[in-house]
């Protein structure tokens, strides 16, 4: 279910929306406008900091989306970019996490 769930929203999203708001204003606020009402669909009530964190990511990922599919005109191919960027950004955050925890946990001994 996921998979046409995702293609829907990037068609509309980026294929529509985008494109037509491209037509009457410069892309910069266009990027801002449509990844901003994109993060704000993806709300969900739960912990502040998880909800916070999760829409920050989301805005962020969308704005890269726009900005690739401005270049490219090609959905496949910026989505699958930003699928790279997704597990990038994840795996940076694991280490980063692991890393801290580690010196915490070092620093609690001495």
């Amino acid at each position: 279910m996921g998979l046409p769930t995702n293609r829907g929203e990037e068609i509309a999203w980026r294929a529509f929306f985008q494109n037509t708001f491209s037509k009457i204003l410069p892309i910069v606020p266009v990027l801002f406008i449509t990844s901003l009402l994109f993060t704000l669909g993806h709300y969900e009530p739960g912990n502040t900091m998880v909800i916070i964190f999760g829409l920050i990511f989301t805005f962020i990922n969308s704005i890269f989306y726009g900005i690739i599919f401005h270049k490219t005109k090609m959905l496949g191919l910026a989505h699958s970019r930003i699928l790279r960027l997704t597990y990038l950004k994840l795996h940076y955050l694991y280490l980063y996490d692991s890393i801290i925890s580690i010196a915490r946990h070092s620093y609690e001994e001495n």
